[in-house]
Protein backbone atom coordinates (compact mmCIF):
# COMPACT_ATOMS: atom_id res chain seq x y z
CA UNK A 1 0.00 0.00 0.00
CA UNK A 2 2.78 2.08 0.78
CA UNK A 3 4.62 1.67 -2.84
CA UNK A 4 0.88 2.31 -4.32
CA UNK A 5 0.53 5.77 -2.22
CA UNK A 6 4.27 6.87 -3.42
CA UNK A 7 3.54 5.76 -7.29
CA UNK A 8 0.08 7.44 -6.51
CA UNK A 9 2.03 10.96 -5.38
CA UNK A 10 4.59 10.58 -8.22
CA UNK A 11 1.71 10.64 -10.62
CA UNK A 12 0.54 13.62 -8.92
CA UNK A 13 3.83 15.38 -9.23
CA UNK A 14 4.15 14.82 -12.64
CA UNK A 15 0.60 15.54 -13.60
CA UNK A 16 1.71 18.66 -12.10
CA UNK A 17 5.05 19.38 -13.84
CA UNK A 18 2.84 19.05 -16.90
CA UNK A 19 0.36 21.27 -16.47
CA UNK A 20 2.73 23.81 -15.14
CA UNK A 21 4.89 23.11 -18.96
CA UNK A 22 1.56 23.62 -20.49
CA UNK A 23 0.89 26.85 -18.45
CA UNK A 24 4.77 27.88 -19.36
CA UNK A 25 4.18 27.27 -22.88
CA UNK A 26 0.81 29.20 -23.11
CA UNK A 27 2.60 31.71 -21.74
CA UNK A 28 4.96 32.02 -23.82
CA UNK A 29 3.07 31.49 -26.76
CA UNK A 30 0.59 34.42 -25.35
CA UNK A 31 3.52 36.59 -25.24
CA UNK A 32 4.95 35.67 -28.38
CA UNK A 33 2.05 36.64 -30.02
CA UNK A 34 1.28 39.81 -28.17
CA UNK A 35 5.02 40.80 -29.25
CA UNK A 36 4.40 39.63 -33.06
CA UNK A 37 1.27 41.69 -33.34
CA UNK A 38 2.50 45.64 -34.43
CA UNK A 39 1.16 48.05 -31.86
CA UNK A 40 -1.63 50.45 -32.95
CA UNK A 41 0.31 53.10 -32.09
CA UNK A 42 3.26 52.44 -33.46
CA UNK A 43 1.26 51.99 -36.85
CA UNK A 44 -0.31 55.69 -36.22
CA UNK A 45 3.33 56.68 -35.71
CA UNK A 46 5.25 55.05 -38.34
CA UNK A 47 2.01 56.42 -40.64
CA UNK A 48 2.47 59.86 -39.69
CA UNK A 49 6.52 59.31 -39.92
CA UNK A 50 5.96 58.77 -43.76
CA UNK A 51 3.88 61.25 -44.33
CA UNK A 52 6.02 63.97 -42.87
CA UNK A 53 9.10 62.57 -44.84
CA UNK A 54 6.77 62.96 -47.92
CA UNK A 55 5.63 66.23 -47.52
CA UNK A 56 9.20 67.63 -46.41
CA UNK A 57 10.42 65.95 -49.89
CA UNK A 58 7.73 67.92 -51.38
CA UNK A 59 5.80 64.73 -52.57
CA UNK A 60 2.57 65.71 -50.92
CA UNK A 61 -0.16 64.77 -53.63
CA UNK A 62 -2.82 66.92 -52.26
CA UNK A 63 -2.08 71.03 -52.94
CA UNK A 64 -4.78 73.23 -52.71
CA UNK A 65 -5.83 76.67 -51.91
CA UNK A 66 -8.40 79.71 -52.27
CA UNK A 67 -7.61 83.69 -51.24
CA UNK A 68 -9.71 86.83 -51.97
CA UNK A 69 -9.71 90.51 -51.41
CA UNK A 70 -12.05 92.49 -49.72
CA UNK A 71 -12.72 95.92 -49.93
CA UNK A 72 -14.38 98.44 -47.67
CA UNK A 73 -16.32 101.50 -49.24
CA UNK A 74 -16.30 104.28 -47.47
CA UNK A 75 -17.92 107.99 -48.03
CA UNK A 76 -17.41 108.77 -52.06
CA UNK A 77 -16.65 105.39 -54.18
CA UNK A 78 -13.10 105.24 -54.54
CA UNK A 79 -12.26 102.15 -56.34
CA UNK A 80 -8.45 100.33 -56.08
CA UNK A 81 -6.65 100.99 -59.04
CA UNK A 82 -4.20 98.56 -60.66
CA UNK A 83 -1.05 100.12 -62.36
CA UNK A 84 0.44 99.28 -65.92
CA UNK A 85 2.28 95.94 -64.87
CA UNK A 86 1.15 96.10 -61.43
CA UNK A 87 0.26 92.94 -59.44
CA UNK A 88 -3.52 92.08 -58.05
CA UNK A 89 -3.43 91.37 -54.23
CA UNK A 90 -5.45 88.46 -52.49
CA UNK A 91 -3.98 88.01 -49.37
CA UNK A 92 -7.02 86.22 -47.48
CA UNK A 93 -7.45 82.48 -47.17
CA UNK A 94 -10.65 81.29 -47.08
CA UNK A 95 -9.54 78.19 -45.32
CA UNK A 96 -6.51 76.46 -44.36
CA UNK A 97 -4.19 76.60 -47.28
CA UNK A 98 -2.13 73.15 -47.85
CA UNK A 99 1.03 73.51 -50.01
CA UNK A 100 0.10 76.72 -50.81
CA UNK A 101 1.50 80.49 -49.71
CA UNK A 102 0.39 83.76 -51.07
CA UNK A 103 3.51 86.32 -50.63
CA UNK A 104 3.77 89.93 -50.83
CA UNK A 105 6.99 91.53 -51.24
CA UNK A 106 9.31 93.97 -53.46
CA UNK A 107 9.94 91.22 -55.82
CA UNK A 108 6.85 88.97 -55.53
CA UNK A 109 3.43 89.23 -55.32
CA UNK A 110 1.17 85.64 -56.02
CA UNK A 111 0.97 82.35 -54.48
CA UNK A 112 3.57 80.06 -54.69
CA UNK A 113 2.78 76.15 -55.24
CA UNK A 114 5.07 72.65 -55.91
CA UNK A 115 5.76 71.11 -59.29
CA UNK A 116 2.48 70.11 -61.13
CA UNK A 117 -0.44 70.34 -63.01
CA UNK A 118 -3.18 72.88 -61.68
CA UNK A 119 -6.42 73.54 -62.11
CA UNK A 120 -6.75 77.92 -61.65
CA UNK A 121 -9.87 79.95 -61.60
CA UNK A 122 -10.10 83.40 -61.30
CA UNK A 123 -12.91 85.84 -60.42
CA UNK A 124 -12.57 89.71 -60.54
CA UNK A 125 -14.42 92.83 -61.84
CA UNK A 126 -12.11 95.61 -63.34
CA UNK A 127 -13.22 98.29 -66.00
CA UNK A 128 -14.16 97.40 -69.29
CA UNK A 129 -10.90 96.40 -71.59
CA UNK A 130 -8.85 96.14 -68.91
CA UNK A 131 -5.72 93.69 -69.88
CA UNK A 132 -5.82 90.78 -67.21
CA UNK A 133 -2.59 88.33 -67.12
CA UNK A 134 -2.35 85.18 -65.08
CA UNK A 135 1.22 84.69 -65.32
CA UNK A 136 3.05 81.45 -64.14
CA UNK A 137 6.74 82.61 -63.32
CA UNK A 138 6.47 85.62 -64.65
CA UNK A 139 5.35 83.88 -68.25
CA UNK A 140 2.08 83.24 -69.57
CA UNK A 141 1.08 79.92 -69.87
CA UNK A 142 0.65 79.21 -73.63
CA UNK A 143 -1.23 76.10 -75.64
CA UNK A 144 1.55 73.48 -76.95
CA UNK A 145 2.76 73.83 -80.30
CA UNK A 146 2.04 74.83 -83.07
CA UNK A 147 -0.52 77.44 -82.18
CA UNK A 148 1.72 78.48 -78.68
CA UNK A 149 -1.81 80.84 -78.31
CA UNK A 150 -1.43 82.54 -74.46
CA UNK A 151 -4.64 81.56 -73.25
CA UNK A 152 -4.53 82.53 -69.91
CA UNK A 153 -4.81 87.05 -71.01
CA UNK A 154 -7.88 88.64 -71.15
CA UNK A 155 -9.53 92.11 -72.53
CA UNK A 156 -12.24 92.16 -70.02
CA UNK A 157 -15.70 93.37 -71.34
CA UNK A 158 -17.52 92.30 -68.42
CA UNK A 159 -16.78 90.46 -64.98
CA UNK A 160 -14.03 88.22 -65.49
CA UNK A 161 -14.62 84.38 -64.49
CA UNK A 162 -11.83 81.94 -65.75
CA UNK A 163 -10.65 78.38 -65.48
CA UNK A 164 -7.46 76.83 -66.68
CA UNK A 165 -5.19 74.49 -66.32
CA UNK A 166 -1.35 75.66 -66.31
CA UNK A 167 1.84 73.68 -65.45
CA UNK A 168 3.95 74.63 -62.84
CA UNK A 169 7.69 73.59 -63.90
CA UNK A 170 10.16 74.06 -60.87
CA UNK A 171 10.26 71.43 -57.78
CA UNK A 172 8.84 74.21 -55.39
CA UNK A 173 8.18 77.96 -55.03
CA UNK A 174 6.36 78.61 -58.66
CA UNK A 175 4.44 81.79 -58.82
CA UNK A 176 1.23 82.39 -60.11
CA UNK A 177 0.40 85.92 -60.10
CA UNK A 178 -2.47 87.85 -61.90
CA UNK A 179 -1.29 91.07 -63.49
CA UNK A 180 -2.55 94.19 -65.86
CA UNK A 181 -0.83 93.09 -69.24
CA UNK A 182 -1.84 96.15 -70.57
CA UNK A 183 -0.37 99.70 -71.07
CA UNK A 184 -3.11 101.76 -68.96
CA UNK A 185 -3.61 101.25 -65.00
CA UNK A 186 -7.62 99.93 -64.74
CA UNK A 187 -9.71 100.09 -61.70
CA UNK A 188 -11.58 96.90 -59.76
CA UNK A 189 -15.20 97.03 -58.87
CA UNK A 190 -16.45 94.29 -56.40
CA UNK A 191 -17.87 90.61 -57.89
CA UNK A 192 -21.87 90.64 -57.92
CA UNK A 193 -23.25 89.24 -55.43
CA UNK A 194 -20.75 89.50 -52.85
CA UNK A 195 -21.58 93.17 -50.96
CA UNK A 196 -22.24 92.50 -47.57
CA UNK A 197 -23.24 96.24 -46.01
CA UNK A 198 -19.98 98.20 -47.09
CA UNK A 199 -17.83 95.49 -47.69
CA UNK A 200 -17.26 93.12 -50.86
CA UNK A 201 -14.61 91.18 -52.64
CA UNK A 202 -12.75 92.04 -55.58
CA UNK A 203 -10.61 89.50 -56.57
CA UNK A 204 -10.72 85.41 -55.79
CA UNK A 205 -8.35 82.95 -57.12
CA UNK A 206 -8.27 79.25 -55.90
CA UNK A 207 -5.52 76.91 -57.01
CA UNK A 208 -5.91 73.01 -57.50
CA UNK A 209 -3.11 70.47 -58.19
CA UNK A 210 -4.62 67.65 -60.15
CA UNK A 211 -1.22 65.57 -60.89
CA UNK A 212 2.29 66.58 -59.27
CA UNK A 213 4.09 65.03 -62.36
CA UNK A 214 4.47 67.74 -65.55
Amino acid sequence: MARDKDKTDKTDKTDKTDKKDKKDKKDKTDKKDKDDKPDKKDKMDKNKSKSNKSNKSGKRSTVYGEFIRTFTFGGPPQLPIVQPAGALIFPAPTVEPVGVRYVEDADRVGLLIPRGVYLISWTLNPSVEASVNLLVNGVSPATLAPSNFPYTKSVTTDVLNSEYLVRAPLKRDNLISLVNGGTSLFTLNDIPNTKIGDTSVLTQIRVQRIDRHV
